[in-house]
Order: C-alpha cells, then structure tokens, then sequence
C-alpha cells in the first residue's frame, strides 16, 4: 500500500524538475539571443561610426599641429604626442600617415632596442612621435619641444612626467604643452578641482616632495577611484577629492619626516658648529645615504668592510663603500663619494 503513492510522487517529483529545467533553459536561451542582438548593435554601431571617417578628436589634432607649424614658422616641426591607449596610438598613426606625416610610436610592448632605434628615428626623419605613458619612460627628447596630450591621464603627475620627456638639460626652446580635455564634462570638473586643491599642497610641501607622493603607484588607485566614484555620483565630487588631498597631505608630511636629516627646531651653537666642522665627511654620506633608502624602499646592508646596497625602484644588489674605507675596498667595488652621480641625484630629491 505505500509503495504506489512513493511512485508517484517520485514521478511528480520528476516532472517538477524537468519543467524546472526547461524553464531555466528557456531564460537562458532568451538571454542568448538578447546577447546575440545587442552584440549585432555594437558591431552596427561600430561600423557607422568608422563609415563616418576619423575621430572629430582627430581632426582637431590636425588643425592643432597646423596652427603650431604656422606660429613657430617651421614646417619640419617635431611633435610628442602622448595618448593613453594603444588602440587610440594606431589611429592615430594611420590618420597622420594618410595626410603626408613621417610618424613612429612608441609603447610599452617595445624593448630596449626597438626603442632606442624609434627615439633615432624621430631625431633624423619623423616628424611625430606618438608614445604612451609606458614607451615614452627613459625618454631624452630635448630636440623637441612641443608635447601633446591627445588623452589626459588621471594623475596630474603624470602630465609633468611627459613634459619632463623634452624639458631637460640642453632644450633651447619654450616647452609648449597642449591638453586636450572637453568642457562641461565630469572629467573636466574633476580636473579643475583638483589642480585647485593641489596647488595648496604644492605651496606647503613644495614640488619635490608632493612629486614624490603623487609618483607612488598606489596614488593612481587614489584617482582612478576618485573619477570612477565622481561619475557615478557627481554631487560627491568636493567631498571625495578633499578626502583625496588629505590622504596625499598626510603621505607628504610624513615623507617629510623621513627625509629631514638635520632637526631644524635646534638651535646651532657655536661648540655644536665646531664639532660639525671636524664631522667625517664619509659617516655623513652613509647616514645621509641609509636614510634615503630607508624612506624610499631601497636597502643598505653592511656585509665586512663593504656594503649591499638596492637602489630605490631596482632589482640589482650591489657592493659600494664610503671613502672613509676605500683603501680596504677591491678594486671592482664602487665607491659613493659626494660627487659620485648616485649621491648628486640623491642630493638633488
């Protein structure tokens, strides 16, 4: 008697299922086909807007590069232009060519070679060199002295970074930048208030060190996050972008706190001058030194009479000494005087 009734339901059971999964089948074969529609939409969409020719961005670049040929009366005038996307670099390398422009790129997929052979290029015969922020790193254009920002990067950082690509030791002439950003958009807003609140930091911290806090990797998060959030709700824009500057004002303070080598809320006096005066020139150059590393992530580690020293931001690990112990040195070990290139650049932060 209770094996038929343990039948059908089983049965029920079955048949629940199946309808169960026949309906699951069915939304989801709904969903394919509305995936399948609007991917038939983008790629129509994609294929209007190319029928239509260049970007308008484009050719507003055009007019640019014409207008500055006419203003330096140079029609050999070389240009940097920098964009944030390979995509966008292609484009842009087809377009130019197409209207009569030597142009050569540069990206980060390149290597050494391949870089140094375009910088070459772009120094003998190509007009335009068009880089992204990762080709145009080591770059020594000082040759050329107009930059172009066909895109804008979020860190204001790394506008000066590309500038500093052709404003170096031996540029004769006036570095011209030119930004290209569009009015009365989110990206716009953003930007203006940020470069208002970052002038206050500047002023209290001055170049260096606000460069050195706006040059750390984890700050691109920071504005990366501010522009995302902003554009998902722009009324939050001055709250977020003051969070954005304390945190910045709060790194910068306390890399001005590692850096101070000498206290300046001490009073000098004159037997305090004396003893300055006989200090040993070398234990003042390790100090300097092994405070540096220590506020910019690289290492010092004595091992004998040598030291194992890693530069801030590299790999290699290497063996110095300071004059006071050269004459127990090998030959082959490098020694950090205070002329040495390493210690002016330091000297230099």
């Amino acid at each position: 008697m209770t094996l038929f009734p343990s039948i059908f339901e089983n049965e029920w059971a079955d048949s629940d299922r199946q309808e169960q999964l026949e309906s699951v089948l069915g939304v989801r074969l709904k969903a394919q086909k509305n995936e399948r529609s609007e991917i038939k939409l983008l790629l129509d969409a994609a294929k209007q807007v190319e029928a239509r020719g260049p970007d308008a961005k484009a050719e507003i670049l055009l007019e640019w590069i014409y207008k500055l040929q006419k203003e330096e009366a140079e029609l050999d005038l070389k240009l940097l232009i920098f964009t944030e996307f390979v995509p966008t670099q292609e484009m842009l390398v087809e377009f130019l060519t197409a209207r009569g422009f030597s142009v050569v790129s540069l990206n980060g997929s390149m290597d050494m070679e391949q870089r140094k052979r375009v910088q070459t290029l772009f120094f003998k015969d190509a007009r335009i060199l068009i880089s992204t922020d990762a080709g145009g790193e080591g770059l020594n254009l000082q040759f050329c002295h107009v930059v172009i920002n066909y895109d804008i990067p979020w860190n204001p950082m790394r506008l000066e970074q590309r500038i500093g690509r052709v404003d170096r030791i031996g540029q004769e002439k006036i570095v011209q930048a030119i930004n290209f950003i569009i009015e009365d958009t989110i990206e716009y807003r953003v930007r203006e208030v940020l470069e208002e609140k970052l002038t206050t930091i500047l002023n209290e911290f001055g170049v260096d060190k606000t460069s050195d806090v706006l040059d750390a990797a984890e700050t691109d998060h920071l504005f990366e996050n501010l522009y995302i959030e902003t554009l998902r709700n722009p009324e939050s824009l001055d709250t977020k972008a003051q969070r954005l500057i304390d945190t910045i004002r709060e790194e910068a303070d306390q890399a001005k706190i590692k850096n101070t080598l000498f206290h300046d809320n001490l009073d000098l006096k004159p037997d305090d001058a004396q003893q300055v005066r006989h200090y040993p020139l070398a234990e003042w150059i390790e100090c300097m030194t092994a405070n540096y590393l220590d506020a910019f992530g690289g290492s010092l580690i004595q091992k004998d009479e040598c030291f194992e020293i890693k530069w801030p931001n590299e790999n290699e690990v290497q063996l110095v000494v300071f004059p006071g112990n050269s004459h127990q040195a090998p030959d082959d070990v490098e020694i950090l005087y205070l002329e040495s290139p390493r210690i002016r650049e330091m000297l230099s932060k």
